[in-house]
């Protein structure tokens, strides 16, 4: 029975290692998945700059040859001044927008890993709870299996002390018979 108790704590270690090797193992996917979203917004919103300034260049190259057919000299300066103005807010625009992209991946990233931590660690409180519990039952089973052993000990010895006792109480009756007997053969003069 005592070896059949062990034998349960062990396996139940057994499950628990393996569950916190489980544990470890889905925060590394669900790491590695966080990166891979952010590296996919960070190069979305870096190709809508791209796009965004291509445009822009596009816009400001047709500014640019229109204002080339014009004969005033100060119409093509106001063009280009303005196209690339807008060039300009675009572009601070589309870096604005991927830096709150990010920083926006990294703040949900930052949330979800706190309560994937929160949750393992309530997970290994609970554990280390019942494997505290488990080893409390372990020490009452142990210490009343020492008790049992020592109470069948005292058994044993107040058996063997009656025992002896019934053999003296014996011993002295077979010498008071003894003793009886030659008394009543020296009295007849046998």
């Amino acid at each position: 029975m005592y070896n059949q108790l062990q034998q349960k704590m062990q396996q139940q270690q057994q499950r628990h290692e393996h569950q916190q090797q489980e544990l470890q193992q889905q925060q590394q996917q669900q790491q590695q998945q966080q990166q891979q979203q952010q590296q996919q917004q960070v190069a979305g919103a870096l190709q809508q700059q791209q796009q965004q300034q291509q445009q822009q260049q596009q816009v400001a190259g047709a500014l640019m040859s229109s204002s080339s057919s014009s004969s005033s000299s100060s119409n093509f300066s106001l063009f280009a001044a303005a196209a690339a103005a807008a060039t300009a807010a675009a572009a601070a625009a589309a870096a604005a927008a991927a830096a709150a992209a990010a920083a926006t991946a990294t703040a949900a990233a930052a949330a979800e890993m706190k309560q994937k931590q929160q949750q393992l660690q309530h997970q290994q409180q609970q554990q280390q709870q019942q494997q505290e519990q488990q080893n409390r039952q372990q020490q009452q089973q142990q210490q009343q299996h020492q008790q049992q052993q020592q109470q069948q000990q005292q058994q044993h010895q107040q058996q063997q002390q009656h025992q002896q006792q019934q053999q003296h109480q014996q011993q002295q009756q077979q010498q008071q018979q003894q003793q009886q007997q030659q008394q009543q053969q020296h009295a007849y003069g046998v």
